[in-house]
């Protein structure tokens, strides 16, 4: 199965506590990295599911018939790595209005912090690009807002953490609310409990993180 679809089925049998789309919701944070020449390297991401998908995740860990906790993680991290590269990550990103490839993730870990199970990895472009006097944007979303995928907040505002830079340029970061049609609003609400969305719909409920550098 694709992206987070083979966890769909745990969501549905748990307890009814949700009725439209999302069923459920991952916060996110993204360190913008750039290498010494001023080059973007990656993009490193750090998702924290929701308690109940974190719930189900856990159970999930308990069938993989390892020895330890240490070695589920490891191999439910395995899978959740390989579902997600024919959906790149859930990432989309350009700079200047040039969209970028990106490479295969080889460093990612998955990790059950304080009984959330919180997935981290490094996302590489494929070719460094240069980010002088440039614009980054990007927009992390699950294609069929199953899940809804959005910087991590407190008191409603994106936490200092969700956005960072790394490199030898100045930068300023911003995220940038979603502002969906009201249709698009409606048709996600009319989804049922075992119902996905037309895929590409998270889109146009995700944030937009915005990096401009000198």
């Amino acid at each position: 199965m694709k992206g987070f679809a083979w966890i769909f089925l745990l969501l549905i049998a748990l307890p009814q506590w949700v009725n439209s789309h999302p069923h459920g919701w991952i916060d996110i944070r993204v360190n913008v990295v750039m290498n010494e020449a001023g080059q973007l390297a990656a993009l490193e991401q750090r998702w924290k599911m929701d308690p109940f998908y974190s719930l189900a995740l856990i159970e999930e860990l308990n069938l993989l018939g390892a020895t330890g906790k240490s070695e589920a993680l490891r191999l439910m991290a395995d899978e959740i790595q390989q579902n997600l590269t024919a959906e790149q990550y859930n990432t989309e990103a350009e700079i200047n209005d040039t969209r970028l490839a990106f490479g295969p993730v080889e460093t990612y870990e998955l990790a059950e912090i304080e009984q959330q199970i919180v997935f981290m990895f490094t996302l590489p472009l494929s070719t460094p690009i240069s980010m002088q006097a440039a614009t980054l944007q990007y927009q992390i979303f699950e294609p069929t807002y199953f899940l809804e995928m959005l910087h991590e907040e407190d008191r409603n505002q994106p936490i200092p953490e969700a956005l960072t830079v790394t490199g030898p340029l100045q930068c300023e970061t911003r995220i940038i609310a979603a502002d969906p049609d009201p249709a698009l609003v409606m048709e996600a609400a009319e989804l049922g409990i075992d119902e996905e969305g037309e895929h590409g719909l998270g889109r146009f409920f995700a944030d937009t993180g915005e990096v401009v550098c000198q």
